[in-house]
């Protein structure tokens, strides 16, 4: 009887701890899938708001942040829009396929990230287009263009030194223009003027600029609503 007993409280044991690792495992399983859950959502915010090849901000959120921007500036000078369009990518394109302009379009990213400031905001819009928005007026945005102009126009190493230019229209984000599109649209605007002068150049338009579809049609350099140009095709 005694034997019987020693061997039942002995299974009773086996039992208790056999369940009590079957709890850890499951509070361990249960601590993953909630980290994976996490890390899940995270990444779906991320796609979401992000452009997928550069990891830049997408236009959608953007904008979003130019409403926030434009609700709780801070300084007298106006934030400003740049415009970056690249010069020369469809031939690179054609010439040696789309996955060698992805590179390019990547390298182009990094090197927009390096020269912006800290706290400006960098999107793609699509294809080879990019916004940058900043503080500082368009003085500082003046001053950013050039760096940018020159950054991407250095040769991608990694592809035998192919590269492009850009053409970078200015704009700003004055306080009574509280549609961040408007606003782009009006640094794209900018940016055909300095593309239609032969790129590699930055054209700024201020609030005098008058209408957009006038900016758009007129690319006469004369014109007074783009008195500064810049850049290294100047």
């Amino acid at each position: 009887l005694l034997a019987a007993l020693g061997l039942h409280a002995l299974s009773m044991a086996n039992t208790l701890g056999a369940n009590a690792r079957a709890r850890a495992e499951l509070q361990v399983s249960h601590a993953r899938l909630i980290d994976d859950l996490r890390t899940a959502n995270r990444d779906l915010d991320r796609r979401s708001s992000h452009d997928a090849l550069t990891g830049l901000l997408n236009r959608a959120a953007l904008e979003a942040r130019m409403l926030e921007v434009h609700a709780s500036r801070e300084t007298e000078d106006d934030p400003a829009v740049i415009f970056v369009d690249l010069d020369g990518l469809k031939p690179i394109n054609d010439e040696h396929g789309h996955h060698v302009g992805d590179d390019i379009i990547i390298t182009v990213a990094r090197r927009i990230e390096e020269v912006a400031p800290e706290d400006a905001l960098c999107c793609r819009l699509g294809g080879d287009e990019f916004v940058v928005v900043l503080s500082g007026g368009e003085r500082t945005a003046e001053q950013v263009a050039d760096e940018l102009i020159a950054a991407i126009g250095r040769p991608v190493a990694s592809r035998d030194g192919i590269g492009v230019t850009a053409s970078v229209g200015i704009a700003p984000y004055g306080p009574d223009e509280p549609d961040p599109g408007a606003a782009i649209r009006r640094a794209d605007a900018a940016m055909y003027r300095a593309k239609a002068q032969g790129g590699d150049a930055w054209e700024a338009i201020g609030d005098e600029g008058g209408d957009i579809a006038d900016l758009s049609r007129d690319l006469t350099p004369a014109s007074p609503a783009h008195p500064r140009r810049g850049g290294a095709g100047r």
